[in-house]
C-alpha cells in the first residue's frame, strides 16, 4: 500500500527544492543545475535552465507539454498510435 503522507511530503519536498534552485538561477548563481531526488541516481532539472545561455537562452515560455503529446484536431497524438 502507497503511503500518501509520504509521497505528498516528497512531492512537496522536491517542488520546494526546485523553487529554491529556481531563485539561485534568477540570482545568476549557475554552479547548480540539478535536485537529486535519489542522491547520485535520480536527478531533476529546473526548466528555466532555457534562460541559461550556455543552454540556448532563448526565454521563450516552453508549454507544458511537448509538441508530440499535443494532438491536432482530427488527429491522433503519436502516444495514441504505439
Amino acid at each position: 500500500m502507497v503511503d500518501e503522507n509520504a509521497v505528498s511530503e516528497t512531492r512537496q519536498s522536491i517542488k520546494s527544492d526546485l523553487s529554491e534552485l529556481a531563485d539561485k538561477l534568477g540570482r545568476g548563481e549557475n554552479e547548480e543545475f540539478l535536485v537529486w531526488v535519489i542522491q547520485g541516481v535520480l536527478a531533476c532539472a529546473h526548466r528555466p535552465l532555457r534562460y541559461h545561455s550556455e543552454f540556448g537562452g532563448s526565454g521563450h515560455q516552453l508549454p507544458p507539454t511537448p509538441r508530440s503529446a499535443r494532438s491536432r484536431p482530427g488527429r491522433r497524438a503519436q502516444a495514441d498510435l504505439t
